[in-house]
């Protein structure tokens, strides 16, 4: 008989994208409140819905204060079981039409936390803005450093808020590349996952 040992018997509630006040330089006053001191808002919520894993995938910045402030009610929560470190990377990816960003959610192994507080300080920042090598974006070879630098494990879960055949592709979506190099990250399997912005979608696909 074959073994049931790796297939999952309980569903597990997810939320890796959560944004903070880490993210003001993008997401302005929507995020001045997501600060460590008002953690117990956060985690108030993701209890009341019920959620086992979370993560604060800030755009291209990492605050440690808040991740850990967030970690640290595990211990008594009911529901929430684990609180990954994460970034939203903005990575641009080289197409014929020219550069096109995408949004890459990034969660880290969280098993050395001395290397998690690496995280933050591996991202160029500068004038309160991350210090992009490529206008409002990091080239792929840029995000790959960082990653290396860092020195943990990934999972990179990319946009695609809509329909992948789409006839109009969203901005920051993992299609807006072409049909060839979407195809590309599909078939390699370049992202283990796809954020799709609703059910309907996430079955369809």
């Amino acid at each position: 008989m074959a073994s049931t040992g790796q297939i999952v018997q309980i569903p597990v509630k997810i939320d890796f994208h959560i944004h903070s006040a880490a993210s003001a330089h993008k997401d302005g006053q929507k995020v001045k409140n997501g600060t460590a001191e008002n953690i117990d808002v956060l985690f108030g919520k993701l209890e009341e819905n019920e959620v086992n894993m979370a993560a604060i995938t800030d755009h291209d910045r990492f605050d440690y204060s808040i991740y850990d402030a967030l970690r640290s009610k595990v211990d008594n929560a009911q529901f929430l079981q684990r609180v990954l470190p994460g970034v939203e990377f903005t990575v641009s990816f080289k197409t014929s039409g020219g550069n096109k960003p995408i949004h890459v959610v990034t969660l880290f192994d969280d098993s050395d936390q001395e290397a998690v507080k690496r995280i933050g300080d591996a991202i160029p920042f500068k004038n309160g803005r991350p210090e992009y090598d490529d206008g409002n974006a990091f080239t792929e070879d840029a995000y790959w450093s960082i990653i290396r630098y860092i020195g943990l494990d990934i999972v990179a879960i990319a946009h695609q808020k809509a329909s992948p055949g789409s006839g109009r592709a969203r901005p920051n979506d993992a299609n807006s590349v072409g049909e060839e190099l979407y195809n590309e990250f599909l078939f390699v399997e370049y992202f283990e996952a796809y954020e799709y912005k609703n059910r309907r979608n996430e079955l369809f696909n």
